[in-house]
């Protein structure tokens, strides 16, 4: 099973390595970027969209709130597509575009091991049968790949201004447990 096991997160990892080389990594940094800025976007302007929609449109808040959001967070994406596609071709002509497929192929082994990292924190999660989990623990590019999701999303909290308190504000709205909370001594 273990090396079925390494096989599975090979392949992914070598999927999105010829993806990337493939794409390049103008195009996919302008596609992580583009997510960031449409789903920020998206969230900050999607009610003066929404205003706009239930005023002309005789369309009720909520509706138009979604159809706002949506229309902004894709619009943005299609636009930062075009930019991406356009300062490619602008690498190709200046003879970047080794450069940009072997960043490419880099970036695409970082996102395919982000994808191995997400699966595998799912894994361990949702209730999977505890030998399946003991054999993916002892796995030795399984428990390397583990930790590479939760270190990201570690590193972009430290370093968004007010990432933390927006986790904890996201977490109480929605009366998710916080798990790293650890009680005080008066409180035990």
């Amino acid at each position: 099973m273990d090396a079925w096991i390494n096989i599975a997160i090979l392949v992914t990892i070598g999927i999105f390595f010829i993806s990337g080389m493939r794409r390049g990594l103008i195009r996919q940094m302008m596609d992580v970027v583009g997510i960031i800025v449409a789903f920020v976007g998206g969230f900050y302007f999607a009610h003066y969209l929404a205003l706009y929609l239930e005023q002309h449109l005789s369309l009720n808040y909520k509706i138009s709130l979604a159809v706002s959001a949506i229309a902004i967070f894709v619009g943005i994406i299609v636009l930062f597509r075009f930019f991406g596609l356009v300062l490619q071709k602008f690498a190709n002509i200046t003879l970047l575009g080794a450069v940009d497929r072997l960043g490419g192929g880099i970036f695409g082994l970082f996102k395919g091991a982000l994808l191995v990292s997400l699966i595998l924190v799912l894994i361990f999660s949702l209730p999977f049968p505890n030998d399946f989990k003991d054999t993916l623990n002892k796995n030795r590019l399984s428990s390397a790949l583990y930790p590479v999701l939760p270190g990201v999303f570690d590193f972009v909290l430290k370093h968004t201004p007010g990432g933390l308190d927006f986790d904890k504000n996201i977490l109480r709205e929605r009366r998710v447990p916080d798990f790293q909370h650890k009680p005080a001594a008066d409180e035990v």
